[in-house]
């Protein structure tokens, strides 16, 4: 047996009480490799009588039991006897499971086969027979602890196996059911990648399994890698720190600089993001979006503990060693990294939290182009626009501009006017290189796996396989290639597609019966929520264009690399191309027919600014969806998902938009007010859950609000379609899974439901995901969810008061938001930003199925093994996704705005390249009042008059901005941007030397003479000049706060000025001459020179 050899035995029919799977004899092939599967194959015995055989079905895999498991029996009643739920029907004869047969409505002839077993009572005696049906069922026992009481722990019944069945790769924080089907995904796609050319392989399916053959070459890596990549920085001018004296500074302003690295990378987010987007007030039509990106470590709570945070110093120490490697000095390199780590620490302090970000009102900031200036004085956006677009777009000074985060774009161009170009440069280009380090030889790539390592505590673990990345690279760079490769071979279209629409009309009908029930919903707000729901656009599988050669031809047809041209030569030749095609979209009426995903990944998607579902083909295979099996199992798997992201059509960001994806306040605040009280229910019930691998730490409820209402609703709506498809086929029984025979359909329902959560970590990983990721860990998906719901608690004969049946329940139909005065919204968003901003040296990541926010965002974070997360130009912004990252998604494995298991992106993806399409009708758009529109007449008369007679409006009378919290009003700020220009012009004056000349890498400005100054004795504030600088700086939003201050601190006084705001009480020690603490309203600064 030690060789690996199978061998047959019979198995004799079950004489227990309690029969095994088959009560017939069956000859049995064990795998000794996989000792939780059996394969059987008909065995030459005597027919048992019901027994059914189907001729193309010659073997199936099936669980082993020594023991079927016994599901606990409901509690007895007052006179001793059972009160079970297990019902018994007619005991079927072999006419009975004919019946079955042609009855059977998504078993096929392939796969269909059903036997009788006398134990399956709550079945009608059958039992399925198929190997899908043996697998699923392999699955969930596997995976099940069976001496767990499931009315005190059920997860630890579902899953408490899962643990000792799979291993948690050592280079790998975590592992679930949707990373193992990943994986599977992964290796199926290596599989058609790695296949020799075929003669009727289309141009496209070359180019896939070049690319992938192409990045497997390590050799042609060494020999190129670094010489491409330094080729490339010198296409942007050249990285400073490389060149050093050589360098020459670039002569146009830093806007137009990174428009063309822009350019000729296709990198579209380093200092800010560039989108063309869905206008949030016409989803017909498109615009352009500017936002604060994804930045190098990737969460952005590791920078707000300054240049001295742990995790930002092994950041630097990264930048440093990925300099010298590729040839700087280490004397150069410590310096100018060092400088471009305080850049970027500056730029950060300025972002907005993505809790913050959630709320779509404010983001939803338009300008024209043109207004940009005098919002802005310091950032010339008209000649970035204007660089970028140049031979793909005409762009007008009325082009619709938004602006996602005001307070960023006023912060930062006060960071950037006083920084080097130098120093610029080197940030930029550090960018650029980690952006692409996928592309360095081995040992140059070294440096990013130790960077994640000191992340996530995961020392000494081995390097991934080349296949890894190379498979992640393709999906995301040769996307629908990949997709149209995967469909065509792995994708069992001829079920699932009739099995999702299937199951979507039901879910979508149950969805708004619950509409209907609410009582708490008034009558106008339900019956628009109901045309939403009817109108969502359900888009499965795949798009139909990967098999239009005209349209792949179009967008794919790439000239054939050559043995000589580079990996990250060709990345960038087909980078550039979508780039350029999705730039072009700008100003073209949105294509709803299409999509902006891959067919080949385990996700699902909302999008609210289209209302569309997406369920690529990926995650429409074992476990979630398998031909042949009942349907109690595909409701709880599939089904919960599709109904988990219905629910975000209603959520806190998707139910901002109406059914035209057009973003539009149609909720009444009764309403809405009413679901908060609901909603807060389930705030305290995840909250009051301890941790014991993270110290007892407790859960953020508010934090994964949205998420975990989700689920709940998701559940809830499932369950309730699977009964209302088993009340319309009545007539029809569907089968035991083998080996449950003893079970019944709604106790395996929510077993299934339980498996979609599985999962094992590490506990250093824990603390992280809990602190920031928007979804609870998989433990409390997989139970809290079902503590709520009473049809577990029956199922499963659970008391009241077990910890599976709690007295107080939480429910809810799905996720509506509050609205009022300040906006619910926004108001938690600030009350968790600030709880953040006083926990810094708590450690955070993201988790469990859900990443950054959202299935696809309208930006989704794409990013190679160590790169700037950069999204598509062109994107849907996405309400939530169904999966998550698989770990904390660092620099060296930057987070995926959400793909299921997270899968390790290695480059910066840009979306796709779709051509037009024939534009469908649409409903029509709500008719907004036209706005006047004035574009001052510059010299030479070069732009159009504007339309209206009015006069335009003066010129900004000199810089005057200010740092506020977000506004829809476009008019000239004042106070605190006044305050710092007067500082900056005083500091002018009085101290020329500091400000003439810039700082050299590393330096900062001359502190002024502590003997200049007019300090007193206050033991609070010794300079009244600092404690205005504080008054007149301060506000609500404490992070912009801290940096005006700083920046006003710093030009007036000279020196490094530390802040600290906080509207909580703190305490602190310095050492220091130059101080004051100031309190305004609820906020209070401390401010103090470094010495």
């Amino acid at each position: 047996m030690a060789d690996g050899t199978n061998f047959t035995q019979w198995f004799p029919p079950s004489t227990s009480d309690l029969p095994t799977r088959h009560s017939y004899p069956v000859q049995r092939t064990l795998n000794q490799n996989r000792p939780e599967f059996q394969r059987f194959s008909a065995a030459p015995a005597p027919q048992v009588q019901g027994q059914y055989t189907d001729d193309d079905s010659s073997y199936y895999a099936a669980p082993i039991f020594s023991n079927p498991p016994k599901p606990p029996l409901p509690p007895k009643t007052d006179n001793g006897s059972n009160n079970s739920s297990f019902a018994s029907g007619p005991n079927p004869s072999g006419k009975g499971i004919q019946a079955w047969k042609q009855k059977n409505p998504f078993f096929s002839h392939r796969n269909g086969s059903v036997g009788y077993d006398p134990s399956a009572e709550n079945f009608d005696g059958l039992v399925c027979t198929s190997k899908e049906c043996a697998n699923i069922a392999a699955f969930f026992a596997g995976n099940m602890n069976e001496k767990a009481d499931p009315c005190v722990d059920f997860y630890e019944y579902a899953c408490g196996n899962y643990p000792l069945t799979r291993e948690l790769p050592p280079n790998k924080p975590l592992r679930h059911t949707i990373i193992d089907t990943q994986t599977l995904l992964h290796k199926q796609i290596k599989k058609l990648l790695e296949e020799s050319p075929k003669k009727e392989d289309k141009p496209w399916d070359k180019l896939a399994k070049d690319y992938y053959a192409k990045c497997l070459d390590e050799d042609a890596l060494v020999e190129n890698g670094k010489p491409s990549l330094r080729s490339l920085l010198r296409k942007v001018g050249g990285w400073p720190v490389l060149e050093g004296r050589n360098w020459h500074e670039f002569e146009m302003n830093w806007e137009e600089y990174i428009a063309v690295v822009l350019n000729k990378t296709g990198v579209t987010a380093i200092i800010f993001e560039l989108t063309v987007s869905h206008d949030p007030n016409n989803s017909s039509k498109t615009v352009l979006e500017l936002d604060q990106p994804k930045f190098g470590i990737g969460s952005r709570w590791p920078y707000m503990g300054g240049i001295n945070d742990s995790m930002v110093q092994n950041y630097t120490e990264l930048m440093i060693q990925t300099a010298i490697r590729l040839g700087a000095k280490e004397e150069d390199a410590r310096a100018e990294m060092l400088e471009a780590a305080e850049l970027e620490v500056k730029l950060v302090d300025f972002s907005s939290d993505d809790t913050v970000r959630r709320d779509p009102d404010r983001s939803n900031n338009p300008f024209q182009l043109w207004q940009l200036k005098q919002q802005f004085p310091f950032v010339d956006f008209e000649s970035f626009i204007e660089r970028v677009f140049d031979g793909i777009v005409n762009i007008s000074p009325n082009d619709t501009v938004i602006i996602r985060e005001l307070d960023y774009f006023k912060g930062i161009q006060h960071v950037l006017k006083s920084s080097t170009k130098r120093a610029i440069a080197n940030y930029v280009c550090w960018r650029i290189v980690q952006g692409f380090s996928a592309f360095l030889p081995p040992k140059d790539r070294d440096p990013f796996y130790e960077f994640k390592a000191n992340q996530t505590g995961m020392f000494n673990v081995p390097i991934p396989d080349r296949w890894e990345d190379c498979v992640t690279l393709s999906c995301m760079l040769i996307d629908m290639p990949v997709g149209k490769l995967f469909v065509e071979n792995y994708f069992s279209e001829k079920f699932a597609m009739p099995k999702m629409i299937e199951m979507t009309k039901y879910l979508k009908d149950t969805f708004i019966d619950q509409l209907n029930e609410l009582d708490w919903m008034d009558s106008a707000t339900r019956q628009r929520a109901i045309e939403k729901a009817h109108a969502i656009d359900y888009k499965s599988g795949y798009p139909p264009q990967i098999f239009n050669d005209t349209w792949m031809e179009q967008s794919w047809g790439f000239k054939p690399t050559t043995k000589t041209e580079s990996l990250l030569a060709l990345t960038i030749r087909v980078k550039l191309s979508r780039t350029t095609e999705e730039l072009a979209r700008f100003k073209q009426p949105v294509d709803r027919s299409f999509w902006y995903q891959s067919p080949a990944q385990v996700d699902a998607f909302y999008s609210p600014s289209s209302n569309e579902m997406i369920f690529p083909a990926g995650i429409m295979q074992f476990p979630f969806l398998s031909t042949g099996v009942p349907n109690y199992v595909l409701y709880s798997m599939i089904g919960v998902i599709i109904s988990h992201e219905v629910s975000h059509a209603f959520d806190d960001q998707g139910g901002r938009y109406d059914e035209y994806g057009n973003l539009h306040d149609w909720w009444d605040v009764n309403t809405a007010e009413k679901f908060y009280d609901k909603a807060e229910c389930f705030v305290q019930q995840y909250q009051a859950e301890k941790i014991r691998e993270a110290g007892g730490q407790t859960l953020n409820g508010r934090l994964s609000l949205g998420e975990n209402i989700a689920d709940n609703a998701g559940l809830k709506t499932s369950f309730r379609a699977y009964k209302s498809w088993n009340q319309e086929n009545s007539g029809f029984q569907e089968p035991a899974l083998p080996g449950f025979q003893n079970f019944t359909a709604d106790q395996v329902f929510f077993i299934a439901y339980a498996n979609n959560w599985c999962s094992v970590m590490r506990p250093q990983h824990i603390v992280q995901l809990i602190n920031t990721d928007v979804h609870a860990p998989g433990r409390f998906r997989a139970t809290i969810p079902l503590r709520n719901r009473p049809e577990f608690s029956e199922a499963f004969g659970c008391a009241k008061g077990t910890p599976m049946n709690p007295e107080k329940k939480c429910a809810i139909c799905s996720n509506f938001y509050r609205k009022d005065n300040l906006g619910f919204l926004a108001e938690m968003a600030r009350f968790i930003a600030s709880l953040l901003v006083l926990s810094l040296a708590m450690p955070s990541s993201s988790f469990l199925f859900g990443g950054s926010s959202c299935g696809c965002s309208a930006r989704p974070a794409c990013a190679p093994v160590a790169a700037p997360a950069c999204a598509p130009v062109l994107a849907p912004a996405c309400g939530g996704g169904f999966a998550a990252p698989a770990y904390p998604a660092p620099a060296a494995y930057p987070q995926q705005s959400y793909s299921a298991p997270a899968p390790v992106p290695l480059i910066p993806s840009q979306g796709g390249s779709y051509a037009q399409a024939p534009q469908p009708q649409f409903a029509p758009q709500p008719q907004v009042a036209p706005q006047p529109q004035f574009v001052p007449q510059p010299q030479g008369g070069s732009y159009a008059q504007p339309s209206f007679n009015v006069p335009p409006p003066p010129a900004p009378q000199g810089p005057s901005y200010e740092v506020q919290p977000s506004s829809l009003q476009y008019e000239q700020p004042a106070a605190a941007g006044e305050t710092l220009r007067e500082v900056e012009e005083e500091d002018s004056d009085s101290k020329p030397s500091s400000t003439t000349s810039a700082p050299t890498p590393g330096e900062v400005a001359e502190p002024v003479d502590i003997k200049q100054l007019n300090l007193t004795d206050d033991e609070e504030c010794n300079s009244e000049d600092l404690r205005k600088i504080i008054t007149e700086n301060i506000d609500e939003d404490l992070n912009s706060s801290k940096r005006l201050i700083q920046l006003a601190a710093e030009a007036k006084f000279g020196g490094r000025f530390d802040v600290i705001c906080s509207s909580q009480d703190f305490s602190y020690v310095t050492n220091t001459e130059l101080f004051c603490q100031h309190t305004k309203e609820t906020v209070s600064c401390y401010a103090y020179r470094q010495l």
